[in-house]
């Protein structure tokens, strides 16, 4: 239970925070189900409604902008090495995407393409095709200055690999999609969605040292 990711193995990022059902009320696991309370080990199989189904692979397609074939539970999308996972998404092939898949994308994205010379740009642009409608301008700054912040904060120590650099000590926090919320309120991301707004409840961090 000390674990924080153990949420992760039951649910998606989507699903945590964009199921405005989960807000007021229970909604089962689209990951895998929850252990059963019944005694001698017995346990009883969920059935996943159809209509549930159809929706979670609708809402996935929109996302990656290809028709999204069910994947088996096994399927671990950190699997991937980074250039497969970058291959995927320029191809918008990915299984899934989620806040993780996100950083991991813009990571890669500004290890190639930098932030000068319209580095920047390009970056939003490969975010856009895959995210179509749901992307959101202002939730995609925030978290492309977040990496570069946590990158710079690294100093001297290089990552290699997308999870080399997830694991250091100044990157973790990273992980928390509700870092997201410590700087902005819900109607300012609702704003930003086209345009680029400044936080209205805490200053993004600054990267001149």
């Amino acid at each position: 239970l000390v674990n924080s990711d153990l949420l992760l193995d039951y649910y998606t990022q989507d699903t945590i925070w964009h199921n405005p059902d989960a807000r007021d009320e229970v909604v089962m696991p689209d990951k895998k189900p929850l252990p059963s309370l019944l005694s001698g080990g017995q346990q009883q199989p969920q059935q996943q409604p159809q209509q549930q189904r159809q929706q979670q692979q609708q809402e996935a397609s929109s996302a990656t902008g290809q028709e999204v074939q069910e994947q088996p539970r096994a399927f671990v999308p950190r699997e991937l090495s980074d250039q497969v996972f970058l291959e995927l998404f320029h191809q918008r092939r990915l299984p899934c995407w989620g806040h993780e898949a996100k950083l991991r994308a813009i990571w890669l994205l500004l290890q190639s393409e930098g932030r000068r010379q319209g580095g920047t740009g390009r970056v939003f642009a490969s975010l856009q095709q895959v995210e179509g409608s749901m992307h959101n301008v202002t939730e995609s700054y925030f978290w492309i200055q977040m990496v570069t912040y946590c990158g710079a904060r690294m100093g001297d120590t290089t990552a290699s690999f997308f999870a080399e650099f997830i694991r250091h000590g100044y990157c973790k926090v990273l992980l928390d999609p509700g870092l997201l919320y410590s700087h902005y309120s819900e109607d300012l991301l609702v704003k930003g969605a086209s345009d680029f707004n400044l936080p209205d409840k805490k200053p993004l961090p600054n990267l001149v040292r």
